[in-house]
């Protein structure tokens, strides 16, 4: 009897132990990401003023999600195949500590080439997030071993808690780069000052700001003249504080490093054939438990098709109450051997997705939140924040963007999915006008700057609606092409945010917000005609 009590806390012991070392594991994947996304959003977000000139800054970042697109149909499946998703996470996790160095000493030759390794990184980190979210939820199921509960409902449960940590990261970055920037730095007068020989005579100044702030806001065109003018608005008060500041990023991505090199498990995706020669499943090969061999079936692909190409698709409603989806995208080898077969095949799977009538509808709305990012991340820093009050102030904005894009899904909640997508994109399309009509016409001053804190908020709002729906809609209008259909929103979303960075310098940022007025305008009819058409079908088969 006694034995018998033993062995069950022997047992109770052990089991512990090993949800124990799991709920570790988990905490030390999702706060190395955590750290690697809060590295680059800031990063991003100060490009636009600190390498203002020629617009260094900007022409990176387009370089970067340019190669996110290329890398995601090419390289991340053989990276993955071939290096497994632990070593892929550590390589892109290097990558991004390439491009933080670079920026110590920012030129076109140290930029864009480490920026080109950023968008490589970006492709193959996503596609591995999705992987190890599969992995902990098979894990955790194991280690619960509920009788009624699937695999999938632990990968959901696993996915959310992801979620609710990755959408942090952008309070972080801006609470690190305010503190670092403002708390250590002395009070200064606004740097346009040093641009001004102080005579005793305030009202030379006065006009001179007046004027300075003429060319901010919606009439900001990157003219070189007012750049020279007013670089001291662009530039770190002080110089130490900003590479205290480069020192806390790179940090934050070596930590991420050390992170999951030490903790992260060895997960490979690879491909396996059983009974039928055409059903292609995806596993996951863990290594480093009693069985070494031990394999984890987490999909099957939903495409059985000739190109033999592989997906599985996580989906999840987090904690907020709204539906998150991840997606892992590998095409299969083809006939024309691996390289040419998986490029050939993936671009031959998007472009018969792009010839659907749905998606052609919803290709205007799906471009449109890709530029509206790029335009928060690159004009709205530059033009709203560092030209009137200084380029100390952006941490501050960029972190009341975060929370907008965090408290979105709250607001929304369980609610959403019965007020319906037509109710749910009308909400952002109006958050968006205002934001945009306000940008327009707001005339740039230090008394009204404030204004521009709401702004961010609300366009953290509307953006975080966009981003988490639409994926969504996407695997809504075309069932049993999940295999495609993240790749097709994938790259023309971020070919949205290269567009904005590409046309930075060359338009003045009145005529973007035109260009995003009417093509928000456009999306929104077009996507209310597919909807409509999405609804007529499902009523067509509910008829047969």
């Amino acid at each position: 009897m006694s034995s018998d009590g033993e062995k069950s806390m022997e047992v109770a012991r052990s089991s512990d132990k090993v949800f124990a070392k799991f709920r570790r594991d988990f905490c030390c994947y999702g706060l190395g990401i955590f750290l690697i996304f809060s590295s680059f959003s800031t990063m991003m977000t100060l490009q636009s003023s600190v390498n203002i000139e020629a617009g260094l800054g900007v022409a990176s970042i387009a370089c970067a999600y340019v190669t996110a697109v290329v890398s995601g149909f090419s390289l991340t499946p053989m990276l993955i195949r071939r290096f497994g998703a632990k070593k892929c996470i550590l390589m892109g996790t290097m990558f991004h500590i390439t491009y933080d160095l670079a920026n110590f000493y920012p030129r076109y030759y140290t930029l864009i080439p480490t920026a080109i390794l950023i968008g490589i990184a970006e492709s193959t980190i996503w596609t591995c997030i999705s992987i190890f979210n599969a992995h902990f939820g098979a894990e955790y199921h194991k280690i619960k071993n509920h009788p009624t509960k699937t695999v999938e409902f632990f990968v959901s449960r696993l996915s959310g808690y992801y979620f609710v940590i990755h959408h942090l990261h952008h309070i972080f970055g801006g609470v690190i780069t305010y503190l670092i920037l403002n708390v250590l730095n002395e009070q200064h007068p606004p740097s346009v000052m040093s641009n001004v020989s102080m005579t005793g005579n305030s009202s030379n100044f006065s006009l001179y700001y007046e004027v300075t702030l003429s060319f901010c806001g919606a009439n900001d065109c990157q003219k070189k003249t007012v750049i020279d003018e007013s670089i001291g608005n662009y530039s770190p008060e002080s110089r130490i504080n900003f590479m205290i500041l480069l020192s806390c990023l790179t940090t934050m991505c070596i930590s991420s490093l050390i992170i999951h090199a030490c903790t992260l498990p060895n997960v490979k995706v690879h491909h396996h054939q059983e009974g039928d020669e055409n059903a292609n499943i995806i596993e996951l090969e863990k290594s480093g438990i009693n069985d070494s061999k031990a394999d984890i079936l987490i999909a099957t692909v939903g495409s059985r098709d000739r190109e033999n190409s592989q997906t599985a698709l996580l989906e999840n409603e987090n904690d907020f109450g709204l539906h998150e989806s991840l997606q892992v995208e590998l095409p299969g080898p083809g006939k024309d051997g691996v390289c040419n077969g998986i490029v050939a095949n993936t671009l031959k799977q998007v472009g018969r997705q792009l010839l659907i009538p749905k998606q052609l509808l919803i290709i205007p709305i799906t471009l449109y939140t890709g530029l509206l990012v790029g335009y928060i991340f690159s004009d709205l820093p530059r033009s709203f924040v560092s030209c009137v009050s200084g380029f100390s102030k952006i941490g501050i904005y960029s972190c009341l963007y975060g929370v907008g894009h965090v408290i979105s899904p709250a607001i929304l909640g369980k609610r959403g999915k019965h007020l319906g997508r037509i109710v749910i994109f009308s909400t952002s399309t109006v958050l968006d006008i205002c934001n945009l009509l306000f940008c327009l016409l707001w005339t740039p001053s230090l008394d009204t700057a404030w204004i521009v804190y709401i702004s961010y908020v609300t366009f953290g709002l509307s953006d975080g609606i966009w981003q988490s729906t639409l994926i969504v809609m996407y695997t809504e209008y075309f069932p049993g092409r999940q295999h495609v259909v993240g790749a097709t929103y994938i790259s023309i979303f971020c070919l949205g945010i290269a567009i904005n960075c590409a046309w930075n310098t060359t338009l003045c940022v009145y005529m973007k917000i035109y260009i995003l007025l009417s093509l928000l305008a456009v999306g929104f009819t077009l996507f209310c005609i597919a909807e409509r058409l999405h609804r007529r079908e499902l009523e067509n088969e509910q008829k047969r």
